[in-house]
Protein backbone atom coordinates (compact mmCIF):
# COMPACT_ATOMS: atom_id res chain seq x y z
CA UNK A 1 0.00 0.00 0.00
CA UNK A 2 1.33 3.44 -0.94
CA UNK A 3 0.58 6.31 1.43
CA UNK A 4 1.06 9.88 0.22
CA UNK A 5 -0.99 11.95 2.71
CA UNK A 6 0.45 11.47 6.18
CA UNK A 7 -1.66 12.92 9.00
CA UNK A 8 0.50 13.26 12.11
CA UNK A 9 -0.61 14.05 15.64
CA UNK A 10 1.68 16.45 17.51
CA UNK A 11 1.56 15.96 21.30
CA UNK A 12 3.26 12.74 22.43
CA UNK A 13 3.82 11.78 18.79
CA UNK A 14 6.21 14.54 17.67
CA UNK A 15 6.42 16.80 20.73
CA UNK A 16 7.56 15.33 24.04
CA UNK A 17 4.50 16.79 25.69
CA UNK A 18 5.07 15.12 29.06
CA UNK A 19 8.47 16.76 29.43
CA UNK A 20 7.26 20.19 28.32
CA UNK A 21 4.13 19.98 30.45
CA UNK A 22 6.11 19.24 33.60
CA UNK A 23 8.46 22.18 32.99
CA UNK A 24 5.55 24.53 32.35
CA UNK A 25 3.55 23.38 35.38
CA UNK A 26 6.55 23.73 37.68
CA UNK A 27 7.12 27.30 36.47
CA UNK A 28 3.45 28.09 37.01
CA UNK A 29 3.51 26.87 40.63
CA UNK A 30 6.64 28.96 41.28
CA UNK A 31 4.93 31.96 39.67
CA UNK A 32 1.85 31.77 41.92
CA UNK A 33 3.84 30.76 45.02
CA UNK A 34 2.36 27.29 45.47
CA UNK A 35 4.77 24.51 46.54
CA UNK A 36 5.59 22.13 43.68
CA UNK A 37 5.79 18.39 44.26
CA UNK A 38 5.90 15.39 41.92
CA UNK A 39 2.58 14.20 43.38
CA UNK A 40 1.00 17.58 42.63
CA UNK A 41 2.10 17.30 39.01
CA UNK A 42 0.74 13.73 38.78
CA UNK A 43 -2.59 14.97 40.10
CA UNK A 44 -2.61 17.78 37.56
CA UNK A 45 -1.77 15.43 34.68
CA UNK A 46 -4.66 13.14 35.58
CA UNK A 47 -7.04 16.10 36.02
CA UNK A 48 -5.92 17.70 32.74
CA UNK A 49 -6.29 14.46 30.77
CA UNK A 50 -9.86 14.13 32.05
CA UNK A 51 -10.63 17.65 30.81
CA UNK A 52 -9.23 16.98 27.33
CA UNK A 53 -11.17 13.71 27.20
CA UNK A 54 -14.34 15.71 27.88
CA UNK A 55 -13.45 17.87 24.86
CA UNK A 56 -13.10 14.71 22.74
CA UNK A 57 -16.54 13.63 23.95
CA UNK A 58 -18.01 17.06 23.21
CA UNK A 59 -19.08 17.68 26.82
CA UNK A 60 -16.61 20.55 27.40
CA UNK A 61 -15.49 23.38 25.14
CA UNK A 62 -11.90 24.50 24.81
CA UNK A 63 -12.78 28.00 25.99
CA UNK A 64 -14.38 26.52 29.14
CA UNK A 65 -11.26 24.49 29.80
CA UNK A 66 -8.97 27.50 29.42
CA UNK A 67 -11.13 29.66 31.69
CA UNK A 68 -11.47 27.21 34.57
CA UNK A 69 -8.61 24.69 34.42
CA UNK A 70 -6.23 26.18 36.99
CA UNK A 71 -8.68 27.89 39.37
CA UNK A 72 -10.63 24.63 39.73
CA UNK A 73 -7.51 22.51 40.08
CA UNK A 74 -5.93 24.57 42.86
CA UNK A 75 -9.26 25.00 44.67
CA UNK A 76 -9.01 21.28 45.48
CA UNK A 77 -6.01 22.17 47.64
CA UNK A 78 -7.66 25.14 49.35
CA UNK A 79 -5.89 27.71 47.18
CA UNK A 80 -8.17 30.24 45.51
CA UNK A 81 -5.75 33.04 44.58
CA UNK A 82 -4.95 31.88 41.03
CA UNK A 83 -4.76 34.97 38.75
CA UNK A 84 -7.09 35.08 35.75
CA UNK A 85 -4.32 34.91 33.17
CA UNK A 86 -2.64 31.75 34.46
CA UNK A 87 -3.72 29.60 31.54
CA UNK A 88 -2.05 32.09 29.18
CA UNK A 89 1.07 31.94 31.33
CA UNK A 90 1.07 28.13 31.37
CA UNK A 91 0.67 27.87 27.61
CA UNK A 92 3.42 30.44 27.05
CA UNK A 93 5.74 28.30 29.17
CA UNK A 94 4.60 25.19 27.31
CA UNK A 95 5.40 26.81 24.00
CA UNK A 96 8.82 27.96 25.23
CA UNK A 97 9.72 24.43 26.37
CA UNK A 98 9.03 22.95 22.91
CA UNK A 99 10.67 19.56 23.50
CA UNK A 100 10.69 17.06 20.64
CA UNK A 101 10.70 13.30 21.05
CA UNK A 102 14.14 11.93 20.18
CA UNK A 103 14.31 11.22 16.46
CA UNK A 104 11.15 13.18 15.58
CA UNK A 105 12.82 15.75 13.35
CA UNK A 106 14.80 13.11 11.46
CA UNK A 107 11.53 11.19 11.00
CA UNK A 108 9.82 14.23 9.46
CA UNK A 109 12.85 15.04 7.33
CA UNK A 110 12.98 11.49 5.95
CA UNK A 111 9.31 11.64 4.97
CA UNK A 112 9.86 14.96 3.21
CA UNK A 113 12.87 13.56 1.36
CA UNK A 114 10.52 10.89 0.02
CA UNK A 115 8.12 13.65 -1.10
CA UNK A 116 5.30 12.69 1.23
CA UNK A 117 2.57 15.26 1.95
CA UNK A 118 2.71 15.91 5.71
CA UNK A 119 -0.33 17.17 7.60
CA UNK A 120 -0.23 18.14 11.27
CA UNK A 121 -3.47 17.05 12.98
CA UNK A 122 -3.89 18.35 16.52
CA UNK A 123 -6.55 19.06 19.14
CA UNK A 124 -4.18 21.47 20.90
CA UNK A 125 -4.63 25.21 21.41
CA UNK A 126 -3.90 26.92 18.07
CA UNK A 127 -1.52 29.75 19.13
CA UNK A 128 0.41 27.38 21.41
CA UNK A 129 0.85 24.71 18.74
CA UNK A 130 1.93 27.23 16.09
CA UNK A 131 4.45 28.76 18.49
CA UNK A 132 5.85 25.33 19.37
CA UNK A 133 6.11 24.35 15.71
CA UNK A 134 8.05 27.55 15.05
CA UNK A 135 10.10 27.32 18.24
CA UNK A 136 11.34 23.84 17.40
CA UNK A 137 11.95 24.69 13.74
CA UNK A 138 9.73 21.91 12.36
CA UNK A 139 6.86 23.97 10.97
CA UNK A 140 8.25 23.91 7.43
CA UNK A 141 8.10 20.12 7.28
CA UNK A 142 4.31 20.32 7.18
CA UNK A 143 2.37 21.09 4.01
CA UNK A 144 -0.82 21.67 6.00
CA UNK A 145 -1.55 22.33 9.67
CA UNK A 146 -4.97 21.27 10.92
CA UNK A 147 -5.84 22.29 14.48
CA UNK A 148 -9.27 21.63 15.94
CA UNK A 149 -10.22 25.14 17.02
CA UNK A 150 -9.64 26.42 13.47
CA UNK A 151 -11.53 23.53 11.87
CA UNK A 152 -14.43 23.71 14.31
CA UNK A 153 -14.26 20.03 15.29
CA UNK A 154 -11.96 17.96 17.51
CA UNK A 155 -10.63 14.46 16.93
CA UNK A 156 -12.15 11.84 17.08
CA UNK A 157 -15.09 13.58 15.37
CA UNK A 158 -15.07 12.45 11.73
CA UNK A 159 -15.77 16.07 10.73
CA UNK A 160 -12.23 17.02 11.88
CA UNK A 161 -10.93 14.90 9.01
CA UNK A 162 -13.70 15.76 6.54
CA UNK A 163 -12.98 19.47 6.93
CA UNK A 164 -9.25 18.79 6.52
CA UNK A 165 -9.77 16.81 3.32
CA UNK A 166 -11.54 19.76 1.69
CA UNK A 167 -8.41 21.90 2.05
CA UNK A 168 -5.89 19.47 0.54
CA UNK A 169 -4.99 19.82 -3.13
CA UNK A 170 -5.71 16.69 -5.22
CA UNK A 171 -6.50 14.67 -2.10
CA UNK A 172 -6.89 10.89 -2.42
CA UNK A 173 -8.44 9.24 0.64
CA UNK A 174 -7.10 5.83 -0.41
CA UNK A 175 -3.54 7.16 0.02
CA UNK A 176 -4.14 8.76 3.44
CA UNK A 177 -3.08 7.49 6.86
CA UNK A 178 -3.25 8.83 10.44
CA UNK A 179 -0.31 8.49 12.86
CA UNK A 180 -0.80 9.18 16.56
CA UNK A 181 -0.35 7.98 20.11
CA UNK A 182 -3.89 8.54 21.40
CA UNK A 183 -6.45 5.76 21.23
CA UNK A 184 -9.31 8.09 22.13
CA UNK A 185 -8.60 10.85 19.60
CA UNK A 186 -6.18 9.69 16.87
CA UNK A 187 -7.06 6.02 16.49
CA UNK A 188 -10.75 6.49 17.30
CA UNK A 189 -10.89 9.35 14.80
CA UNK A 190 -9.33 7.24 12.04
CA UNK A 191 -11.64 4.37 12.95
CA UNK A 192 -14.70 6.64 12.77
CA UNK A 193 -13.93 7.66 9.21
CA UNK A 194 -12.52 4.26 8.15
CA UNK A 195 -9.09 5.71 7.48
CA UNK A 196 -5.90 3.67 7.68
CA UNK A 197 -3.88 4.30 10.83
CA UNK A 198 -0.59 3.72 12.62
CA UNK A 199 -0.79 3.62 16.38
CA UNK A 200 2.48 5.01 17.75
CA UNK A 201 2.67 2.86 20.86
CA UNK A 202 6.16 3.05 22.43
CA UNK A 203 4.83 1.91 25.82
CA UNK A 204 3.19 -1.23 24.40
CA UNK A 205 -0.29 -0.51 25.69
CA UNK A 206 -3.11 -2.96 25.07
CA UNK A 207 -5.25 -2.36 21.98
CA UNK A 208 -9.01 -2.25 22.71
CA UNK A 209 -11.18 -4.80 20.91
CA UNK A 210 -13.59 -2.16 19.56
CA UNK A 211 -11.00 -0.25 17.51
CA UNK A 212 -9.78 -1.06 14.02
CA UNK A 213 -6.08 -0.09 13.81
CA UNK A 214 -4.17 -0.85 10.62
CA UNK A 215 -0.63 -0.91 12.05
CA UNK A 216 1.18 -0.54 15.36
CA UNK A 217 4.71 0.82 15.80
CA UNK A 218 6.95 1.41 18.81
CA UNK A 219 9.60 3.53 17.04
CA UNK A 220 9.87 6.05 14.24
CA UNK A 221 11.92 3.51 12.28
CA UNK A 222 9.03 1.05 12.37
CA UNK A 223 6.69 3.79 11.10
CA UNK A 224 9.10 4.64 8.27
CA UNK A 225 9.28 0.96 7.32
CA UNK A 226 5.52 1.03 6.81
CA UNK A 227 5.44 4.31 4.87
CA UNK A 228 8.51 4.06 2.67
Amino acid sequence: MTYQYIFIDLDDTIFDFQKSEQKAFKKLTEHIGFPYTEDLFKNFKQYNQQLWHQIELGTLTKSELLATRFPHFFEQFGYSAVPDNMDDYFRDQLAEAGDLIDGAENFLNTLRQHQKTLLAASNGVYPTQIKRLNQTGIIDYFDYIFISEKLGFSKPDARFFEESFKQINDFDFEQAIMIGDSLTSDMRGAHNIQMHSIWYNPHQKQQPDDLTITYQAQTFKEILDILI
